[in-house]
């Protein structure tokens, strides 16, 4: 296939996409989407009793809710002392998935870790054993 080909296939394909996307839902699949009302969202928020310790002298926020085993981590960085040269590498750390080093089946055979990526950079860990956490 060439060059020629493949920007021709490429174009076509993005014409089909972009009609899907413009193209109105029927309503008979519109009701299949379910809405909340104000109501179904309760006034209180959900407590979420938490933990305050530290891992090599940086602080963490720990709970013990039910997860399947899977270790959620989320990984905020304070960036006051970044340098402003820097700001536009930022983006760079919010595309690293680490999927090429963990495959999905061993993660839930080890009941291993799920990494999330929330606008920060993310860290994995193997399994819950490999904290050290102190209070």
């Amino acid at each position: 296939m060439t060059q020629e080909d493949l920007a021709i296939n490429l174009f076509e394909a993005t014409l089909e996409l972009q009609l899907k996307q413009e193209t109105p839902d029927p309503p008979e699949a519109l009701n299949t989407v379910p809405i909340l009302s104000l109501q179904d969202i309760p006034k209180k928020p959900v407590h979420v009793p938490t933990e305050v310790g530290n891992i090599n002298g940086v602080k963490v926020l720990q709970h013990d809710l039910f997860t399947l085993d899977f270790l959620y981590a989320e990984v905020v960085f304070n960036m006051e002392t970044l340098k402003p040269d820097l700001l536009p590498l930022l983006p760079l750390c919010w595309l690293k998935d680490f999927k090429e080093f963990v495959d999905f089946l061993e993660i839930v055979k080890d009941k291993g870790v799920v990494v999330q990526l929330r606008h920060q950079t993310m860290f994995l860990l193997q399994t819950r054993n490999d904290l050290t956490f102190s209070k």
